[in-house]
């Protein structure tokens, strides 16, 4: 009789939001004969992406390779399943599926991502299953410029020079504190924000003197 087994990794993982990584499963037949119309289940959380077809397969031994159909790898908020069929398990034989995900880059630290991946086979219609999961952090990357608008400028005249603050990412920076400290002689009378920037916590951003 054939027996199915099924491990998904990582289990206890890391991942950074908005970085791309793969989970694994792998489905071995450890039984003595073919295992046939082998269904392989893998229900993805919310709060990662897929795109179609993403997922990669490799078997061992090669040969026999099963026939591979993909029955549905569409992925959206409110069908998160992942299913295959191949077409048959020879004994000793395994299917590692490698399938890409990026976490949204908006998740909170210690999100947590978990899902469980299940296979069954015609002559093992009860499901096998195994759970991975996934730690998330953030990780980003602000960065700032300052330039003036003017190569000189005149005493008692107004200048102005601009502050650029960048995310090189790739998760979201929370809570950016921006601050400039003007040199002796300089004085603020004023700070805008460029429309379409993020929200401020102050608006106008606040000036002490």
């Amino acid at each position: 009789m054939p027996e199915l087994t099924i491990a998904k990794t990582p289990d206890d993982g890391d991942a950074v939001a908005g970085a791309p990584f793969d989970w694994t499963v792998v489905v071995e037949n450890t039984g003595d004969a073919p295992a046939t119309d082998v269904i392989v289940r893998d229900v993805l959380p919310a709060g990662v992406a897929y795109a179609a077809n993403a997922a990669s397969f490799v078997f061992a031994p090669a040969a026999p390779e099963p026939v591979l159909t993909r029955l549905d790898e569409s992925v959206s908020a409110t069908d998160r399943e992942l299913s295959w069929k191949l077409s048959a398990l020879e004994p000793g034989q395994r299917a590692t599926i490698t399938i890409p995900v990026t976490p949204d880059a908006a998740l909170a630290n210690d999100a947590e991502l978990e899902n469980t991946a299940f296979a069954n086979a015609i002559e093992q219609p009860r499901e096998v299953e195994d759970p991975g999961d996934v730690g998330v952090r953030r990780e980003s990357d602000a960065r700032i410029t300052k330039a003036f608008t003017e190569d000189a400028v005149v005493a008692g005249e107004r200048t102005t020079f601009t502050l650029r603050v960048d995310n090189a990412g790739p998760s979201v920076a929370a809570n950016v504190v921006v601050t400039d400290t003007l040199p002796d002689g300089l004085l603020a009378d004023g700070a805008t924000v460029e429309p379409g920037s993020p929200a401020w916590g102050r608006s106008p951003p606040a000036i002490r003197r």
